[in-house]
Parts: structure tokens; C-alpha cells; sequence
């Protein structure tokens, strides 16, 4: 999947993103959706963002993972 985002150059490198859906069905139907993303692992992977320093395990945010 090729995307542009405004501001950043392409580079053509593979990325990793973590996500996670869950949906609550009541009655059997749809009746909440949460959803999350690593957003900041992205960030860091595509050089817009640094990674925070100290804090986390080693590696956590490495744009090699």
C-alpha cells in the first residue's frame, strides 16, 4: 500500500504498526468500538519523531523492529 503524507518524503522503507479493535455487542448488535494504535512507534519510524529517552524497555521504539 503506497500512501503520501503531507510534509514527509517518502523513503520506501517497510513500517510495523501495532493496532487493536474491540468491539461490545449487545443484543446482538454492534453496540460500542474502541480502537487503538501505535501511532508514536509510527511517528518514530517514519522520522518524525524522536524516541523518548530513558523510561521504556530497550528497543521499544526502534525503527529496525
Amino acid at each position: 500500500m503506497k500512501a503520501i503524507l503531507p510534509g514527509v518524503p517518502a523513503t520506501g522503507n517497510e513500517l510495523k504498526m501495532t493496532s487493536i479493535t474491540i468491539h461490545r455487542i449487545a443484543d446482538g448488535r454492534l453496540a460500542e468500538k474502541w480502537a487503538e494504535k501505535d501511532v508514536l512507534g509510527f511517528l518514530i519510524q517514519i522520522g518524525v519523531m524522536t524516541p523518548p529517552s530513558g523510561g521504556g524497555r530497550s528497543g521499544e521504539y526502534s525503527a529496525s523492529a
